[in-house]
Parts: structure tokens; C-alpha cells; sequence
């Protein structure tokens, strides 16, 4: 879904709630009595890729990444069978289920294995002429909102398409990176000032 901003909020929730439907066409197999280790192959078969499709091309702000992120713990409360009344908290459930969050990583790892091909030129002319190529004109007052390359520069912890671009050209080390990214959640950066704050109120 494109969309005249250019944002990517609207074709998340698209893409979320296709994701949904499929996970609920196939809820006779996954409300059955199967290893749950299969259940989750399951849904990383066929219910992940209908919600991950295009997203190479999607630009995560925190909107987005918490949007993503609810998406995952209500597969796991469904799967799980655990209703928001049993008042079980997402970190509580994970420790219970012995897993992590993983579906934003996995994405960014698509993003930025994507960029790499872009950097290389395998994307093709106009790929690198959307990516390097300048407007003409002034951009609107105001600080600038994220964009796709931002978040490739802070996961990769690399400042400039320079060094991203030279770096690119070594696809092993690149490699290297896209498994190794920087994933520090928002959601656990405020936590972290929250914990910080507390700190400083008790001294």
C-alpha cells in the first residue's frame, strides 16, 4: 500500500491483520493437541510471511516496531491459549515459554541484507538513484522524521552511506553485521531511563 506521505504505518496494519486472518484459517490445526515447537513452524510457514512480505522496504519507528511487537505476544497468548484476563505480563510469558522477540529482528536482518544488495548496484539503476539521488527544493521546517536509511545507519551503528556503501562491498563482513544488528528496543530504552530515574530518586 503507497500511500502520498510516504509512511508505512497503514500498510503494517494491512499486512497484521492479513496475518491474522491466516493464523485463524488455520486455528483447527494449531488449537490441536500438537508439539508446540510445531505449532510455531507452523506459523513461521505460513503466517509469517503473508505479514513480512515487502519488508524490505518498510521504515520501523517506535509507532511501528510496539505495533509489530503486540502482533508477536498475541500469537503467543493464542497459541498458548492465555487470555489478557489471566493477567500474565508479555515478559512473564516469555520466560514461561523460554523465547524471545524475534519478529522485528528478522525483519531488520531482511532490511538490511536488502541494502546490501541495493549498495552493490544489484538493485539496478533506479534502486540506487531512489537511494543517492537528490529533491530538488527545500524539505519543510521541522526536525526530519525517520526514513529507511536511518534505520539501516543505526542498526548497522554506522553514521554515514558512505562507509555503509564501502562496507556493503565486503559480503562477508556484511553478512557478519546483518546477523550481529543493534536491536535495542525503545520499549526497553524506557525502561532502562525509567530504572535509571528510580535509581536517582532513591539516592
Amino acid at each position: 500500500m503507497i500511500t502520498s506521505d510516504g509512511k508505512h504505518d497503514r500498510e503494517i496494519k494491512r499486512r497484521i491483520g492479513m496475518a491474522k486472518s491466516k493464523f485463524f484459517q488455520l486455528g483447527a490445526i494449531l488449537r490441536d493437541n500438537i508439539n508446540s515447537h510445531l505449532k510455531y513452524k507452523i506459523v513461521k510457514c505460513y503466517v509469517c510471511p503473508v505479514l513480512m512480505y515487502g519488508c524490505e522496504t518498510w521504515t520501523l519507528k517506535k509507532k511501528e516496531i510496539r505495533s509489530l511487537e503486540a502482533f508477536e505476544m498475541w500469537i503467543h497468548r493464542k497459541m498458548n491459549r492465555i487470555k489478557w484476563t489471566d493477567k500474565i505480563s508479555n515478559e512473564d510469558l516469555l520466560r514461561m515459554l523460554n523465547r524471545e522477540r524475534d519478529l522485528v529482528k528478522e525483519i531488520a536482518k531482511r532490511k538490511v541484507k536488502y541494502a546490501g544488495h541495493i549498495f552493490r548496484g544489484s538493485g539496478g539503476e533506479r534502486s540506487q538513484l531512489i537511494t543517492e539521488g537528490f529533491i530538488a527544493g527545500k524539505r519543510s521546517r521541522g526536525r526530519p522524521r525517520d526514513d529507511w536509511m536511518n534505520n539501516i545507519k543505526k542498526w548497522c551503528e554506522i553514521e554515514t552511506y558512505k562507509n555503509l556503501k564501502n562496507l556493503a562491498l565486503h559480503r562477508n563482513e556484511w553478512r557478519r553485521i546483518s546477523n550481529t544488528l543493534n536491536l535495542q528496543n525503545e520499549s526497553d530504552k524506557e525502561k532502562e531511563t525509567d530504572s535509571e530515574e528510580d535509581e536517582e530518586e532513591t539516592h
